[in-house]
């Protein structure tokens, strides 16, 4: 049944050629933040076998915002995913948020932390297509967070989680296209960090997770008349001292009116390997 409902909502969109709609104001109190919808495919050629291996995975998902009043505002979105030969699995977050004042907010709930902002969202394009070193970032959980916005380009923030049943400490500064966000886990007595930059062509992210990974993603804009880009996905295992993962090549991205996505080839070091990506997006 959720299979079927899942795909009903692609077959609606597909009818109705919408790209990615965002911002639709249902009252002076309601707004559809985002509503997405995207097909995701990967093929593994193996160099050694000539075998191949065949992913893909359907996603649609919605985000939400009820402000009752002008210093308050209740947030939702939730995403469901089907794969074959797995069940279908989602995600869901609801928190509150109240504007303090102009420059200060506090949020608190079942939602991102604040290193869990410095992955792509899922109900986005990025985060159907995120990477193996986006993915070492933590994930969400029931935290509180305070963001300070200093100025127009400089912000700081802090905030606590609940992780495994115990604390985890949270920080980041926001410096124009700069961000580095550090944690501290109580249960694993680990400390981890991330930096997101964007300068010129080129974004990149680093994330360091002591004991366990080093890892970097990034994209170089080669040509951005034909949108063709260079990437790298790589993750270094610090308890075996071995790279773990390492993928690199190419990809070129499209966009329309009615849909956006990418066409992508590259190589799979520890599995000598060929993947082409397609990934589709409403």
């Amino acid at each position: 049944m959720k299979k079927i409902m899942i795909l009903s909502a692609v077959f609606f969109l597909s009818l109705n050629l919408f790209a990615q709609i965002t911002d639709i104001k249902i009252s002076d109190k309601v707004n559809i933040d985002k509503i997405y919808a995207g097909i995701y495919s990967n093929t593994e050629f193996s160099l050694d076998s000539l075998q191949t291996i065949c992913h893909n995975n359907t996603r649609v998902g919605a985000m939400i915002t009820y402000k009752p009043v002008k210093w308050l505002s209740l947030k939702y979105w939730a995403i469901s995913q089907i794969e074959p030969k797995t069940l279908p699995w989602g995600i869901q977050q609801f928190w509150f948020k109240f504007n303090l004042s102009p420059k200060i907010s506090l949020e608190t709930g079942n939602m991102a932390t604040l290193e869990t902002e410095q992955k792509p969202h899922p109900s986005t394009a990025d985060g159907q297509f995120e990477t193996s070193s986006e993915a070492t970032i933590p994930g969400m959980a029931i935290n509180a967070k305070i963001k300070y916005q200093i100025t127009e380009k400089l912000q700081i923030a802090g905030g606590i989680s609940k992780r495994e049943g115990l604390p985890e400490y949270s920080g980041r500064i926001i410096y124009k296209t700069i961000k580095l966000s550090g944690w501290y886990s109580v249960w694993n007595k680990e400390f981890g960090s991330a930096l997101t930059t964007d300068f010129w062509r080129v974004h990149t992210n680093f994330v360091y997770l002591q004991s366990k990974s080093f890892s970097n993603n990034s994209t170089f804009i080669i040509n951005e008349k034909e949108e063709i880009s260079f990437y790298n996905d790589i993750v270094y295992d610090l308890s075996t001292e071995k790279i773990s993962r390492c993928e690199f090549g190419g990809f070129k991205s499209f966009k329309s009116k009615f849909c956006k996505g990418l066409l992508g080839l590259g190589y799979v070091h520890e599995d000598n390997s060929l993947v082409a990506h397609f990934l589709i997006s409403l």
